[in-house]
């Protein structure tokens, strides 16, 4: 009985070191696929025991990390595919979001120009750029990065609000009104655009058409909206 003990550890012991890199990587996409991220992190962490140059199980791995809220090492992984291949775009895209998400708005501004150095058509770096400038209240830069995000790709729907919130915010009042006009045309119960556009219609004068704006966002479940009600449309 012992040596039939012996030989099936055996067994598994020489099938574990028998797996290739590719073997524990393919492991690991699957267990990431499906949520489990802590054995799909041990799985990826053989595949760089193994090959340590396998850039898309750092990549992988830094995915899974961040799910599982572990922001500084999901940077370490990112910081890690941009060694081996520093032309990796998205491994730059994830490591600008984190950033901005750890609000070191420089640093992923700094990425999201790595990224349109490489691809020059990318809209969405635009676009994340133009939202990072935003929290740095550089209003002009980033409505110059979403027009040029527009120009790239016209069908970027949600970046009317976003060049919205930053004309609104340099009190070019109409021109916000215009771009949250065109999100309301394709979003049309995007409660925010209701209640963002109240305000640049009621520094218009628009009293009325503000009081309607904040009633609507209201009704679509922004109860934020009823403050603006109670003050203003009296």
């Amino acid at each position: 009985m012992k040596n039939l003990i012996l030989g099936l550890l055996l067994l598994v012991s020489g099938e574990a070191f028998s797996q290739t890199a590719q073997d524990w990587f393919n492991r690991g996409s699957s267990k990431s696929n499906i949520g489990n991220f802590r054995e799909a992190i041990f799985d990826f962490d053989k595949v760089v025991q193994l090959d340590p140059n396998f850039e898309d199980a750092y990549y992988f791995r830094g995915i899974a990390k961040y799910s599982l809220q572990d922001l500084e090492g999901a940077l370490g992984d990112y910081d890690k595919v941009i060694e081996i291949n520093p032309r990796y775009v998205q491994a730059y895209t994830n490591r600008a979001n984190i950033k901005s998400e750890m609000q070191d708005y420089v640093g992923a501004i700094m990425d999201y120009n790595k990224v349109i150095e490489i691809n020059p058509n990318y809209a969405d770096a635009y676009s994340n750029k133009g939202l990072t400038k935003i929290k740095l209240k550089d209003y002009e830069g980033a409505i110059t990065d979403f027009n040029i995000a527009l120009d790239l790709n016209p069908n970027y729907k949600a970046i009317y609000y976003d060049r919205g919130s930053a004309r609104s915010k340099l009190r070019d009042d109409e021109g916000a009104i215009a771009d949250y006009d065109k999100a309301l045309e394709y979003f049309p119960n995007f409660f925010e655009a209701y209640y963002s556009r109240g305000f640049s219609k009621h520094r218009l004068g628009d009293k009325k058409g503000a009081c309607s704006d904040w009633s609507r966002a209201l009704e679509l479940g922004l109860e934020s909206a009823a403050d603006p009600l109670s003050t203003y449309c009296k």
